[in-house]
């Protein structure tokens, strides 16, 4: 608890902004080339100095419905105008259910920003004393609602999430990028539609997939039919489009009573689109395979910024994936572990979330950065990466722009008869 006050009275008054995070456990990447990890200290702090960026707090208490301050916080953003390229969100306390219509809201107004956070116990955030009218910041703490850090400008920050599962419909269970079966009937409806399964109009909209055809051997089957044939599938993929891999929804214990796939949205209205025809795959969460896909996106991360200098990162792990060893992943710390074996030089800061914030996890993803469709997710891994910004050479021609040499440039194509 003395932390952010020591943070507010030791940091520079001006241009600088605070967010923190109180969870059981939190998970550090020392850097420097040791490739250290630690999970028992009480604390810890990593400092950036980003001198072309904008940085710009926020925090929210939600006392009530969330429309009201999310609207407003996203219309200080866009009068502002900085290019925003992430917002690092913290989410704490018993109004975590808000956080989901929050950040979908927030990447809503915002589409091509990466949104990376977590849920944890309490957070605290820089506020700038008398809405910036003199020197110094004060900390405030939330309790039931939100904080985070915008970041604009000169501030490259590349999201990347994990999240390993096995297919119960791909031979050996590896996904991948394509799948044979496509959605064949589906019912959708919004609140307040007689078919609509839920009460309320604070529901969003679903779509409940009926029927599944194989394109490959033309076979109609009922989705209670895919239930009692491979009933150990947790997640439903959804492949929309050209996207890039497998939308993961968990499917809902009471599926089988709707005789469905119900699939949530957001209600926006990309997640609205009819859903028939789309492809579909169907995963078990597995522990050997979180392990590999955090062993390939490390792989891929180091091959896709090969060229880059990264001067830090953030990670923000589901609790059921360590520190210490568990049901799945019988190792301590792999994440952490595995990203500091990759990237031994850069220091990692982040904590272990009930509930993490970034990209929706892609099953047989082909690409390893991702950038929008944010959501509150669970058993992943996600991490921002603070990449060193490239600057463009210009070239500069001279040019002899003067009212002489105009007018005789315009003679001489007159003459030639050039238009």
């Amino acid at each position: 608890d003395d932390l952010p006050a020591a943070l507010a009275h030791r940091l520079p008054p001006t241009g600088c902004a605070v967010l923190g995070a109180v969870a059981p456990d939190i998970q550090v990447g020392l850097g420097g080339g040791a490739g250290g990890i630690e999970c028992e200290s009480d604390a810890a702090v990593m400092l950036a100095a980003l001198p072309d960026a904008v940085v710009v707090p926020f925090g929210i208490e939600f006392v009530g419905a969330v429309d009201g301050p999310c609207e407003k916080l996203i219309a200080e953003l866009s009068a502002i105008g900085a290019g925003w390229k992430a917002f690092i969100v913290y989410s704490c306390g018993r109004r975590t259910p808000h956080t989901e219509p929050f950040i979908h809201k927030i990447q809503a107004a915002f589409p091509g920003v990466a949104v990376v956070g977590g849920l944890c116990q309490r957070a605290f955030v820089s506020r700038p004393l008398d809405g910036g009218r003199r020197p110094g910041f004060d900390v405030q703490h939330v309790g039931n609602g939100v904080c985070g850090v915008a970041l604009g400008g000169d501030a490259p920050v590349r999201s990347v999430v994990s999240r390993g599962v096995r297919s119960v419909v791909q031979p050996g269970g590896v996904p991948q990028p394509t799948s044979p079966l496509v959605a064949e009937e589906v019912l959708f409806s919004r609140p307040g539609d007689p078919a609509h399964v839920f009460a309320g109009s604070h529901r969003a909209p679903v779509h409940l997939i009926r029927k599944i055809r194989n394109r490959e051997t033309g076979r109609v089957m009922e989705a209670v039919e895919m239930m009692m044939e491979q009933p150990d599938h947790d997640f439903i993929g959804i492949r929309r489009g050209h996207q890039d891999g497998f939308e993961l929804h968990m499917i809902p214990p009471y599926s089988h009573s709707l005789q469905g796939y119900m699939v949530f949205t957001s209600g926006s209205e990309s997640e609205c689109e009819p859903l028939a025809g789309v492809e579909l795959d169907f995963f078990q969460l597995s522990g050997p395979a979180c392990v590999e896909d955090i062993d390939a996106t490390i792989r891929g991360l180091r091959a896709e910024t090969s060229r880059d200098e990264i001067l830090g990162a953030v990670m923000f792990s589901c609790n059921g994936r360590g520190p210490q060893p568990g049901h799945l992943i019988r190792e301590r710390m792999a994440d952490a572990k595995r990203f500091a074996a990759g990237f031994p030089d850069v220091p990692c800061l982040g904590f272990y979330a009930g509930g993490e914030i970034g990209p929706l996890a892609l099953a047989g993803k082909r690409g390893v950065f991702q950038t929008g469709g944010a959501a509150v997710q669970g058993f992943t891994a996600v991490f921002a990466l603070f990449i060193v910004p490239k600057r463009v050479k210009v070239v500069y021609s001279d040019v002899d722009d003067r009212a002489e040499s105009v007018a005789r440039f315009i003679r001489e194509k007159l003459a030639l008869g050039e238009q």
